[in-house]
């Protein structure tokens, strides 16, 4: 049990105990009007605690490289907390993953033949920011991976800042769950097709497409605003699409579902 839950775990068992005594009438005290200067107090405690006794998993770097093997497909799984996220593609040529993970990182590599499947997570399941939590600073990854292997990526992020670099990796798939984030993603350049799935909740996400590479692009989007560069993806029949879709030799097929936030493809 993580040291978050088992803190609030005594904080509401205490005020079930105040309530208990107070509805059978062992003690006379309205707990409502001590709940505002209770969390007053709280919060208090938690800066001083913070300042006095700062989180070291926030501060640790761990690194973390992983041979080819013998694979050349990998289907990607990455869950990342709050922090920064950065991925492109690496240099060396035996390696198919190499990082720094600010903040710590799980892995799970399971192989069959020349097929494999990497899952990358924190340490713990989230950050918060309430007192004696998981990392202060948020989890900042850095990962490189190999340009000669091929990709599908499943990506879920939350609130923080995702650099994604597509363009010299081969990535036939990725499909992206973001919230209260900002994503910024370059498509592969010279993948042939790829899809992009887009679920977003509050988020602000980029994705640029490089200029040899054709798209087509549909939003479903409540409160959320748009912006598309029509001039290379003119809008007809509910798509942006690029006029040599169909005969490009590297095309990429977006679909973006969003609530409210912004979009924007460039």
């Amino acid at each position: 049990m993580s040291r978050n839950r088992m803190f609030w775990g005594i904080v509401i068992i205490v005020m079930g105990i105040i309530f208990l005594l107070q509805s059978i009438g062992l003690i006379q005290v309205n707990v409502w009007s001590l709940l505002g200067p209770f969390l007053i107090i709280l919060l208090g405690g938690t800066l001083i605690y913070r300042t006095m006794f700062p989180n070291r998993s926030s501060l640790e770097l761990k690194s973390l490289s992983l041979p080819v093997d013998g694979i050349e497909h990998v289907s990607v799984e990455i869950k990342h907390g709050a922090g920064k996220l950065k991925i492109q593609a690496g240099k060396e040529p035996d390696t198919l993953l190499k990082g720094d993970f600010r903040g710590g990182v799980e892995h799970t590599l399971s192989q069959n033949g020349t097929r494999a499947s990497l899952s990358l997570r924190p340490l713990v399941d989230t950050v918060t920011m309430i007192p004696f939590t998981g990392p202060t600073e948020g989890y900042v990854w850095n990962v490189d991976f190999n340009p000669g292997l091929q990709y599908e990526f499943e990506l879920k992020t939350g609130a923080g800042e995702s650099q994604i670099n597509f363009l010299d990796l081969p990535v036939s798939r990725i499909r992206l769950e973001t919230g209260a984030s900002s994503t910024y993603m370059t498509v592969p350049g010279k993948a042939g097709f790829t899809r992009v799935d887009v679920h977003a909740g509050a988020a602000s996400v980029e994705i640029k497409i490089p200029e040899s590479v054709a798209a087509r692009i549909r939003i479903q989007s409540g409160l959320a605003s748009h912006s598309v560069d029509t001039a290379r993806f003119p809008e007809a029949n509910g798509y942006y699409c690029s006029p040599d879709y169909e005969s490009s030799e590297n095309k990429v097929e977006i679909f973006i579902d969003g609530g409210v936030g912004s979009f924007k493809i460039y």
